[in-house]
């Protein structure tokens, strides 16, 4: 979590985009949850929203590369 979240806060620093990108990628390499809101209807329309805002925002790049960099 805290390597992705300096990789992303490295290229665009204290962006807003940043936590919104690694809750994508969070989604997407299947991280463990760190905390969750709740109640889970929350989670779900989050996860809808920003896996919509990810696949057009071509957010797949960045899971690519943190999950080729996890393989090694």
């Amino acid at each position: 979590m805290f390597e992705i979240i300096a990789a992303l806060d490295k290229t665009n620093p204290r962006s807003i985009m940043n936590m919104l990108k690694y809750f994508y990628l969070s989604l997407r390499l299947g991280l463990k949850e760190f905390s969750s809101p709740s109640p889970k209807f929350v989670m779900s329309l989050m996860g809808g929203i920003v896996s919509h805002v990810g696949k057009l925002s071509v957010w797949d790049k960045l899971a690519n590369k943190f999950q080729q960099k996890e393989n090694k």
